[in-house]
């Protein structure tokens, strides 16, 4: 309202047109070992080729050559440390290809009395994740000499005038394609990857053991674990340097003069210049997930048919999905700092289905009225989710823009309500030029459950010498009108911080329907 402009991110049109070969080859073989014993092998080969732009649209920044006053030979105003396709060993899209990526995986199954209702399955298996997740590429485009995003944070001139003390004014429009004297904007936005990142690759293994009961039942008791490595993850390689005290005009270190203390620009405050935020791809994270799974199933038999599934599980890692343009690591020298619940994560998850239906009667028109309806209930439900509280504004004065508060106690430990779901008196903000230190989705959302129900009959009979159908169905979503609440506000400069404002489901829906068949 007041036109004080927090963060300000102009940038020109960006193009990207990515292509990406993909091609695996894998052999498998199962071997009888006895009449109750069979083994299963196979070896997979899948080659990591990650996609590139047609046009020529990546670059790759090392801060070494940076310190060194290296140069591209392709763009003549470029600043130094920067690399670009056409330059001397530069990789098709930034990133060298891996080729010797092979996953084993093998699995057995055992009928343990031999009568083939009790049954043993154990599996394991490795993955590589070979295709690339288009966030990680499509982001060169907006750097220079194409998108030329800049970050401006805490303008002079607010929103009236943002490039008010911005060296050379605006520099938009800018002309495209760029050409060997494009024009590099100053405090620019860069992404950077790795030349030789390691692919991602998940290990799997799972236990089961499958009873059957009667001549209707069975009870399956599953354990699945796996281990992802090698999760890429976006951490800011340019953060600002905290600079305590007090300078000739004020504090020594503002969210107005962020770039100037960047690292890049305290190592050479002219070519520094040129670099407001380089998001860069750390391959180190890593994902564990360890669960239990019990499923009761009866099949369809006298006109009842039921599926429960119960699952116990837990994940840890150190990052989940990317975070837009900024780095998902709080503490860029610090990834093992972000180890904690996934986001992703539920300790509790059920689910259960039912359908069940009426004889056929036919004795009298009563018995016919009631005859052959169905009812069919799925009701889902969980524990909730982990979300991680934030600031909300830059308190550690480093531009990273993650910051999370410090925290005293166990938040989750209380009487919760609507307006206070988590103690939010043992939250502070964190001390300027340090990072909080609550944890990663250090907090458990509200969870719920919601149930779905269905009523329906065909009518069936027979007319001008055919049988016709007329169909009749009544559906409830959320059939008791139950709310599943959203999770809080989780950043901590809100006045509604801890308080939750929203339901994550919808109210009821009622829908009926009849449909003539002829």
């Amino acid at each position: 309202m007041l036109g004080l402009t927090s963060t300000f991110t102009p940038g020109s049109l960006e193009l990207w047109n990515p292509i990406e070969n993909y091609f695996g080859f894998y052999g498998t073989d199962s071997i009888k070992l006895s009449r109750s014993l069979t083994l299963t092998g196979g070896l997979r080969w899948e080659p990591y080729l990650p996609m590139h732009d047609t046009n020529n649209v990546a670059s790759h920044f090392d801060q070494a050559a940076f310190a060194l006053g290296q140069y591209t030979t392709v763009f003549q105003n470029a600043p130094p440390g920067l690399t670009f396709p056409a330059d001397k060993g530069f990789p098709e899209g930034g990133i060298f290809h891996t080729l010797g990526l092979l996953a084993p995986r093998a699995g057995l199954v055992w009928d343990l009395l031999g009568n083939a209702k009790t049954v043993v399955h154990v599996g394991y298996g490795i993955l590589n994740d070979g295709r690339d997740d288009l966030e990680i590429f499509d982001r060169f485009a907006f750097e220079p000499p194409w998108g030329n995003n800049i970050t401006l944070d805490d303008p002079t001139g607010g929103w009236a005038n943002p490039f008010l003390d911005y060296p050379g004014g605006d520099p938009y429009p800018l002309p495209y394609p760029p050409t060997k004297s494009a024009t590099f904007v100053p405090e620019a936005v860069y992404i950077n990857d790795p030349l030789h990142p390691r692919p991602t690759y998940v290990q799997e293994w799972n236990v089961s053991i499958q009873q059957q009961l009667g001549p209707n039942w069975l009870l399956t008791a599953n354990y699945i674990g796996n281990e992802s490595s090698h999760i890429w993850a976006l951490y800011q390689a340019d953060p600002a340097v905290y600079i305590p005290g007090q300078c000739a005009s004020g504090a020594c270190s503002t969210i107005a003069n962020t770039n100037s203390r960047r690292i890049l620009a305290q190592l050479s405050p002219v070519t520094g210049a040129a670099f407001s935020s380089i998001d860069t791809v750390n391959d180190g994270a890593t994902s564990s997930y360890n669960g239990m799974l019990l499923s009761l199933n009866r099949r369809l038999k006298s006109n009842l048919s039921l599926l429960f599934n119960y699952t116990w599980a837990h994940c840890i890692n150190t990052a989940d999905a990317f975070v837009e343009e900024s780095g998902s690591i709080q503490n860029p020298y610090n990834l093992a700092g972000e180890r904690g619940n996934c986001g992703s994560d539920t300790r509790q998850i059920y689910n259960m289905s039912l359908v069940a239906g009426t004889p056929h009667w036919t004795a009298n028109l009563a018995e016919r009225a009631a005859a052959d309806w169905h009812l069919s209930l799925i009701v889902s439900g969980d524990a909730g989710y982990w979300f991680s509280p934030v600031t909300g504004v830059d308190a550690s004065l480093t531009g990273v823009g993650d910051d999370r508060p410090d925290v005293t106690g166990n938040p989750n430990s209380i009487s919760r309500s609507l307006r206070k779901w988590f103690n939010t008196a043992d939250y502070s903000e964190n001390v300027p030029g340090t990072y909080g230190n609550a944890r990663r989705d250090s907090l458990l959302g509200p969870g719920g459950y919601e149930p779905d129900m269905a009523v329906y009959r065909d009518f069936v009979y027979e007319a001008f010498h055919k049988p016709q159908l007329f169909d009749v169905r009544i559906e409830a979503f959320n059939v008791i009108n139950h709310p599943e609440f959203s999770n809080p506000t989780a950043t901590f400069t809100s006045a509604q911080f801890g308080q939750i404002l929203s339901t994550a489901n919808d109210a009821r829906i009622m829908q009926i329907a009849a449909k003539y068949v002829f």
